[in-house]
């Protein structure tokens, strides 16, 4: 297939240069390049690739400026429905956060060949992994990456979303206004909601396991406490530049994470303050009840040992997305108006008698396109309002009702840490169990007094605990948290609905207008072919260009 490597329209096979700006043509092996996916997306290059599925950058049709990232599952997916179902979920996911620190999602759907795909920003930076191997780190400013990525996952929680992968991989580093590092949260692909199932089966992992909990090998829930440990395993490899721990095998790292002790990260990273330290090894701890209460607190905790500047929460910089938007570039009206002309100039000097009815209906056809796609882009505009409109409420709705979580979140985040410190999970009631099944399995058949003044005790001391939680305010939090999570469900399902009523319309559009487009090159080619061996009108062919 040939493509324009400037405007990324396709062209007949034995065109050699485009007719839209002369630039030569590319013959590209991959199909998907300058294709429409959703009707109005039309892919640019590859961004990246892997075992799954490939991400391209793309433009909107509507919107010729604004560039995008698709990630496209791998056809030999396209039956699986767990692969299918992972890609919608990440979708879904992303989505619903909406947050500075997590990747924005714009749309979700098939291809033309049934092949799943999502829409979200399009990032300029790098993975953490390669920033901390080229950029040199302080431990302030590994604390300010690590704060961000909290923030990212604190909204993540609160709307019932647990991450479930969380690795420098999927932690993307782009830049603000200002220059200073933007930390994204990407590939939710296996993030898990309150009410979803798992879609791993039994014996198997899906993860990454250099950063995996132990509660995850022992195929125990996955909660925000799972994502605090990864991110834990994270902050020790920015701080100390080493990994937490290395194997060569899957039951290597299970064995690690399951009973070996972490280094305290001062033995590797001598500058570190004692409290950061102590984070991180509040974070790595084997039982989730004895990590930080919710991913605030670890925000909080990180927040005197990062760098001034990274303690205020920043968004990706436009202008650094405008520099790549500027590559792409319209279909210029105006050149293709002014070819029109040149092709009835040339008919009049190849037969100034009179020009063949066939080729004067064929220029009469190309002005005609033009007009069509004139008048088309006149009519995009009323649409491309409306899908702006529907974006910017949708962006005000979440915002506001963002605030309300955060504000929300923060006051149970402090009653948590309030509650852990003056009552902390106490062991007692599950050693009394632990020691009440140990006695009934020596001797299954004969009751014994010791297993029930051991039950009593666990009960007794459970209940002292319950007592002390249902004094808090946390459980009237939680409810009203559950509240908003419903609130914030209806708006996206409502958003969704009249952006899939909009998006519609304007793939219907974005389709008859490619197909004009399509016939300007199909119809220059032709009078091209036809006129070109006419030695009188060789000079007229610059005037194309």
């Amino acid at each position: 297939m040939l493509v324009c490597p400037s405007c990324r329209l396709n062209h007949p096979d034995n065109a050699k240069v485009c007719l839209v700006d002369g630039t030569p043509l590319e013959n590209v092996a991959d199909p998907r390049l300058g294709s429409l996916v959703g009707g109005c997306y039309r892919i640019e290059r590859v961004v990246g690739a892997g075992g799954m599925a490939t991400v391209y950058a793309a433009t909107h049709t509507l919107k010729p400026g604004r560039l995008v990232a698709i990630k496209i599952l791998h056809p030999r997916f396209a039956d699986d429905t767990k692969v299918r179902t992972r890609l919608e979920r990440e979708a879904r996911a992303a989505a619903t956060v909406a947050h500075p620190n997590v990747v924005d999602v714009y749309d979700f759907g098939l291809t033309e060949d049934g092949v799943p795909y999502l829409v979200c920003e399009l990032l300029v930076g790098s993975p953490l992994d390669r920033y901390r191997r080229e950029t040199k780190l302080s431990v302030a400013d590994s604390a300010g990456l690590g704060l961000q990525v909290a923030r990212g996952l604190g909204r993540a929680h609160d709307l019932g979303v647990v991450h479930r992968d969380v690795k420098p991989e999927n932690i993307f580093v782009c830049r603000s206004e200002d220059g200073e590092p933007v930390v994204k949260l990407v590939d939710f692909g296996i993030a898990l909601a309150n009410d979803e199932a798992r879609l791993t089966a039994a014996g198997h992992f899906v993860g990454s396991p250099q950063y995996m909990a132990p509660e995850r090998f022992r195929g125990e829930a996955d909660t925000p406490a799972t994502d605090i440990y990864s991110l834990g395993v994270v902050l020790y490899e920015l701080l100390t530049g080493v990994p937490l721990f290395e194997a060569s095998s899957l039951p290597g790292y299970l064995l690690m994470h399951l009973e070996q002790a972490p280094p305290d990260v001062r033995e590797r990273q001598k500058v570190c303050p004692e409290g950061l330290a102590r984070l991180v090894q509040e974070m790595l701890a084997k039982r989730p009840a004895d990590r930080p209460a919710d991913a605030h607190i670890v925000e909080r905790r990180l927040l005197p040992f990062a760098t001034h500047k990274s303690r205020v929460e920043r968004r990706v910089s436009a202008n650094v997305m405008d520099r790549a938007k500027a590559n792409t570039k319209d279909l210029d009206l105006e050149a293709w108006t002014r070819r029109v002309s040149v092709y009835r100039d040339m008919l009049r000097v190849g037969w100034p008698a009179g020009e063949p009815e066939e080729l004067r209906g064929r220029v009469d056809d190309l002005e005609h396109a033009v007009r069509a796609l004139r008048d088309a882009r006149k009519s995009d505009h009323a649409l491309v309002a409306q899908l702006d409109h529907l974006d910017e409420e949708l962006r005000a709705r979440r915002a506001q009702l963002g605030r309300a979580i955060s504000t929300l979140a923060t006051d149970l985040s402090q009653a948590r840490a309030e509650f852990r410190a003056r009552c902390p999970h106490p062991d007692t009631w599950r050693a009394q169990l632990e020691r009440a099944q140990a006695l009934q399995s020596e001797q299954p058949h004969v009751p014994e007094a010791e297993i029930l003044a051991c039950m009593r005790e666990a009960t007794a001391s459970y209940g002292e605990w319950l007592r002390a939680w249902e004094a808090t305010p946390i459980k009237d939090l939680l409810f009203q948290l559950e509240q908003l999570r419903s609130q914030q469900e209806e708006i996206e399902a409502s958003a969704r609905k009249q952006q899939s009523e909009v998006s519609v319309h304007a793939t219907h559009r974005s389709v008859a207008r490619t197909e004009t487009e399509a016939s300007l090159l199909r119809i220059s080619h032709d009078l091209n072919t036809r006129l070109r061996p006419i030695a009188a009108l060789r000079s007229h062919f610059e005037r194309l260009i």
